[in-house]
Protein backbone atom coordinates (compact mmCIF):
# COMPACT_ATOMS: atom_id res chain seq x y z
CA UNK A 1 0.00 0.00 0.00
CA UNK A 2 2.90 2.61 0.77
CA UNK A 3 4.37 1.55 -2.96
CA UNK A 4 0.77 2.38 -4.54
CA UNK A 5 0.89 5.82 -2.46
CA UNK A 6 4.41 6.76 -3.72
CA UNK A 7 3.43 5.78 -6.78
CA UNK A 8 0.64 7.94 -7.23
CA UNK A 9 2.44 11.06 -5.44
CA UNK A 10 5.06 10.55 -7.65
CA UNK A 11 2.73 10.75 -10.80
CA UNK A 12 0.97 13.82 -8.50
CA UNK A 13 4.47 15.86 -8.74
CA UNK A 14 5.14 14.81 -12.05
CA UNK A 15 2.24 16.36 -13.24
CA UNK A 16 2.80 19.82 -11.05
CA UNK A 17 5.95 20.37 -11.77
CA UNK A 18 6.75 23.21 -14.18
CA UNK A 19 10.35 22.01 -14.77
CA UNK A 20 9.74 18.29 -15.23
CA UNK A 21 7.92 18.10 -18.98
CA UNK A 22 5.75 14.54 -18.74
CA UNK A 23 3.94 13.92 -22.21
CA UNK A 24 0.76 11.86 -22.51
CA UNK A 25 2.43 8.40 -22.72
CA UNK A 26 4.91 8.37 -19.57
CA UNK A 27 1.83 10.17 -17.31
CA UNK A 28 -0.60 7.12 -18.61
CA UNK A 29 2.04 4.72 -18.03
CA UNK A 30 3.22 6.10 -14.69
CA UNK A 31 -0.90 6.06 -13.64
CA UNK A 32 -1.05 2.33 -15.02
CA UNK A 33 1.49 0.89 -13.08
CA UNK A 34 -0.40 3.57 -9.76
CA UNK A 35 -3.31 1.72 -10.76
CA UNK A 36 -1.65 -2.16 -11.07
CA UNK A 37 -0.01 -1.82 -7.56
CA UNK A 38 -3.40 -0.61 -5.94
CA UNK A 39 -5.06 -3.56 -7.36
CA UNK A 40 -2.25 -6.11 -7.24
CA UNK A 41 -1.33 -4.98 -3.55
CA UNK A 42 -4.08 -6.58 -1.32
CA UNK A 43 -3.44 -10.10 -3.19
CA UNK A 44 0.37 -10.22 -2.16
CA UNK A 45 0.69 -12.59 0.61
CA UNK A 46 -3.11 -13.01 0.93
CA UNK A 47 -2.99 -16.96 1.06
CA UNK A 48 -0.82 -15.90 4.17
CA UNK A 49 -3.39 -13.58 5.64
CA UNK A 50 -5.07 -16.85 8.09
CA UNK A 51 -2.20 -19.29 6.83
CA UNK A 52 1.03 -20.19 6.87
CA UNK A 53 4.33 -20.32 5.32
CA UNK A 54 3.56 -23.67 4.10
CA UNK A 55 0.30 -22.49 2.68
CA UNK A 56 -3.15 -21.09 3.73
CA UNK A 57 -4.98 -23.81 6.08
CA UNK A 58 -8.48 -21.25 5.98
CA UNK A 59 -12.10 -22.92 4.86
CA UNK A 60 -13.04 -21.08 1.61
CA UNK A 61 -9.08 -21.12 0.96
CA UNK A 62 -7.54 -18.01 0.21
CA UNK A 63 -4.84 -19.80 -1.60
CA UNK A 64 -5.91 -18.75 -4.77
CA UNK A 65 -4.73 -21.78 -7.34
CA UNK A 66 -3.11 -23.97 -4.97
CA UNK A 67 -5.47 -26.23 -3.08
CA UNK A 68 -6.22 -25.62 0.52
CA UNK A 69 -5.00 -28.42 3.10
CA UNK A 70 -8.01 -28.28 5.31
CA UNK A 71 -6.93 -29.52 9.25
CA UNK A 72 -9.09 -31.14 11.71
CA UNK A 73 -8.51 -30.73 15.34
CA UNK A 74 -10.43 -34.24 17.49
CA UNK A 75 -10.45 -34.18 21.19
CA UNK A 76 -10.90 -37.53 22.60
CA UNK A 77 -11.84 -38.11 25.73
CA UNK A 78 -9.92 -39.61 28.60
CA UNK A 79 -9.81 -43.27 28.77
CA UNK A 80 -10.94 -43.40 25.31
CA UNK A 81 -9.85 -45.23 21.98
CA UNK A 82 -12.06 -43.37 19.44
CA UNK A 83 -14.54 -41.19 18.56
CA UNK A 84 -14.15 -37.76 20.03
CA UNK A 85 -15.50 -34.34 18.67
CA UNK A 86 -13.82 -32.88 15.86
CA UNK A 87 -13.62 -29.02 14.92
CA UNK A 88 -12.12 -27.51 11.55
CA UNK A 89 -9.67 -25.75 11.45
CA UNK A 90 -10.69 -22.29 10.66
CA UNK A 91 -7.78 -20.43 11.11
CA UNK A 92 -3.93 -21.63 11.69
CA UNK A 93 -1.86 -19.20 13.51
CA UNK A 94 1.81 -20.37 12.95
CA UNK A 95 4.25 -17.42 13.07
CA UNK A 96 5.03 -14.88 16.04
CA UNK A 97 2.35 -12.07 14.17
CA UNK A 98 0.10 -14.78 13.57
CA UNK A 99 0.14 -16.03 17.23
CA UNK A 100 -0.10 -12.10 18.61
CA UNK A 101 -3.38 -11.54 16.55
CA UNK A 102 -5.28 -14.49 16.51
CA UNK A 103 -8.90 -14.35 17.05
CA UNK A 104 -8.81 -10.69 17.22
CA UNK A 105 -10.83 -9.26 14.43
CA UNK A 106 -12.24 -12.61 13.08
CA UNK A 107 -15.38 -13.61 12.69
CA UNK A 108 -17.45 -15.67 15.39
CA UNK A 109 -16.57 -19.23 15.40
CA UNK A 110 -18.82 -21.96 14.62
CA UNK A 111 -19.21 -24.74 17.49
CA UNK A 112 -17.60 -27.19 15.15
CA UNK A 113 -14.38 -24.57 14.22
CA UNK A 114 -11.47 -23.79 15.59
CA UNK A 115 -8.14 -21.50 15.43
CA UNK A 116 -5.09 -23.64 16.08
CA UNK A 117 -1.76 -21.51 17.30
CA UNK A 118 0.82 -23.65 16.83
CA UNK A 119 4.51 -23.56 17.82
CA UNK A 120 7.76 -24.65 16.79
CA UNK A 121 8.88 -26.06 20.21
CA UNK A 122 7.36 -26.73 23.30
CA UNK A 123 7.01 -23.68 25.30
CA UNK A 124 4.99 -21.93 28.34
CA UNK A 125 2.71 -19.92 26.98
CA UNK A 126 -0.04 -17.69 28.87
CA UNK A 127 -3.10 -16.30 26.36
CA UNK A 128 -5.27 -13.57 27.10
CA UNK A 129 -8.33 -12.26 24.97
CA UNK A 130 -7.75 -8.99 23.55
CA UNK A 131 -10.71 -7.77 21.34
CA UNK A 132 -11.87 -11.15 20.56
CA UNK A 133 -15.62 -10.10 20.32
CA UNK A 134 -17.18 -13.94 21.22
CA UNK A 135 -16.86 -16.07 24.38
CA UNK A 136 -14.05 -18.57 23.51
CA UNK A 137 -12.59 -22.15 24.81
CA UNK A 138 -8.70 -21.87 25.44
CA UNK A 139 -7.32 -25.57 25.42
CA UNK A 140 -3.48 -26.26 25.83
CA UNK A 141 -1.91 -29.47 24.48
CA UNK A 142 1.28 -30.95 25.39
CA UNK A 143 3.57 -32.42 22.22
CA UNK A 144 2.66 -35.63 23.51
CA UNK A 145 -0.92 -34.31 22.00
CA UNK A 146 -2.10 -34.27 25.73
CA UNK A 147 -4.66 -31.41 26.79
CA UNK A 148 -2.68 -30.53 30.07
CA UNK A 149 -5.43 -27.12 30.81
CA UNK A 150 -8.39 -25.43 29.60
CA UNK A 151 -9.71 -22.40 30.32
CA UNK A 152 -13.64 -22.68 28.94
CA UNK A 153 -16.12 -20.13 28.45
CA UNK A 154 -13.50 -17.16 28.28
CA UNK A 155 -15.42 -14.22 28.27
CA UNK A 156 -14.93 -11.07 25.81
CA UNK A 157 -13.37 -7.89 27.03
CA UNK A 158 -11.56 -9.75 29.66
CA UNK A 159 -8.66 -8.58 30.94
CA UNK A 160 -7.86 -12.08 32.89
CA UNK A 161 -4.29 -13.67 31.69
CA UNK A 162 -4.40 -17.77 30.80
CA UNK A 163 -1.74 -19.13 31.27
CA UNK A 164 -0.13 -22.53 30.25
CA UNK A 165 0.52 -24.63 33.37
CA UNK A 166 2.99 -26.64 31.17
CA UNK A 167 4.93 -26.41 28.09
CA UNK A 168 2.64 -26.92 24.98
CA UNK A 169 3.15 -27.51 21.51
CA UNK A 170 -0.72 -26.34 20.24
CA UNK A 171 -3.10 -23.94 21.87
CA UNK A 172 -6.98 -24.47 19.98
CA UNK A 173 -9.15 -21.74 20.59
CA UNK A 174 -13.03 -22.82 19.76
CA UNK A 175 -16.05 -21.05 20.19
CA UNK A 176 -17.21 -21.66 23.98
CA UNK A 177 -18.59 -24.86 25.47
CA UNK A 178 -16.42 -27.47 23.44
CA UNK A 179 -16.63 -29.73 26.16
CA UNK A 180 -12.59 -30.93 25.73
CA UNK A 181 -11.29 -31.44 29.34
CA UNK A 182 -7.49 -31.70 31.32
CA UNK A 183 -6.60 -35.48 29.93
CA UNK A 184 -8.18 -35.99 26.75
CA UNK A 185 -6.29 -36.91 23.78
CA UNK A 186 -5.79 -34.44 20.94
CA UNK A 187 -5.28 -35.82 17.17
CA UNK A 188 -4.79 -32.92 14.53
CA UNK A 189 -5.00 -34.33 10.80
Amino acid sequence: MIAAFIILLFAVLLRRTPRIKVDGTTGKLVALLATAVVTLTPAVGADKAYGTEQGAYVAGGLSGDRPVRQLTVTAIPRGKSGGGRTFSVVLVCDTSRMRSKGLQGFRPLKPEEAALFVFDRPEAVTFWMGSVTFPIDIIFVSSEHAVVSVYAGCRPGSRDHYPSTASVKWVIETAAGSGIAVGDRVRIE
